[in-house]
C-alpha cells in the first residue's frame, strides 16, 4: 500500500522538477522504483507512536521510518518531514521530544521538519483545530532538542524561516499565512 500524490512543477525554461508528497507507508519493493524518478519529497510523519498509526491510519509507524532512513541513506532525494499536530492525539511533549530526537539522531540536523495545524474535516470533525500555542510549543520543544524547523501556520517574527541545527537559510521575501511561500 502506498499513499502518494505526485505533481510536476515547471521551475525555469522547460526544466521540470518532480516532487512527491507521500505518507511514506510504502513497501521495500516499491520504494526504490517510486523514489528513483523523484527529485524531492515531503513525507508525512503523522505521529511517533504505533498506537496512533494503528488506530488512526490502520497502518504501522516502522515502514514510514524505514522510508525516511532509505531516503537519507540510499538516495540523493531532497526530503522534508511534515507532522500534522492533532490535539490530544499526537501533540504531547513526550511524543514531540521522541519524534525530534529520532529525526536528529537517525537523519541528522539538516532535514527540515514542519509542524502544521489540524483543521476538523472528513471523519474527524469532532476534534478541535490545533491552537497556535501548540505549534509554538512543538517548535520550542524541537529547538530544545537541537533541531530547527518552521511552522508554516504560526506567525513568524524572524525572517530566518528555514532552520537547522547547523544551518540557517534566510529568505529575502516571504509570506506567512495558512500557506507558506518562500523566495530566496
Amino acid at each position: 500500500l502506498m499513499l502518494a500524490d505526485s505533481f510536476v512543477l515547471e521551475i525555469q525554461h522547460n526544466f521540470y522538477f518532480l516532487l512527491g508528497t507521500t505518507a511514506g507507508y510504502i513497501t521495500n519493493e516499491a520504494r526504490k522504483e517510486f523514489f528513483s524518478g523523484i527529485d524531492a519529497a515531503n513525507i508525512d510523519l503523522k505521529a511517533f507512536t504505533n498506537d496512533f498509526y494503528r488506530k488512526v491510519t490502520k497502518s504501522e509507524l516502522q515502514p514510514v521510518l524505514d522510508t525516511l532512513l532509505y531516503l537519507k541513506n540510499e538516495t540523493d532525494v531532497w526530503f522534508e518531514i511534515t507532522t500534522l499536530l492533532i490535539p490530544n492525539m499526537n501533540d504531547s511533549d513526550e511524543e514531540l521530544r521522541r519524534l525530534s530526537n529520532w529525526i536528529l539522531e537517525a537523519l541528522g540536523p539538516t532535514v527540515p521538519l514542519h509542524f502544521s495545524a489540524f483543521h476538523p474535516d472528513f471523519r474527524m470533525r469532532d476534534i478541535p483545530k490545533t491552537p497556535k500555542s501548540t505549534l509554538q510549543r512543538a517548535r520550542r520543544i524541537a529547538k530544545e532538542e537541537a533541531f530547527g524547523m518552521f511552522t508554516p501556520e504560526t506567525f513568524m517574527i524572524d525572517p530566518a524561516i528555514r532552520l537547522s541545527a547547523r544551518n540557517v537559510i534566510q529568505s529575502s521575501s516571504f509570506e506567512i499565512g495558512t500557506k507558506l511561500r518562500i523566495t530566496a
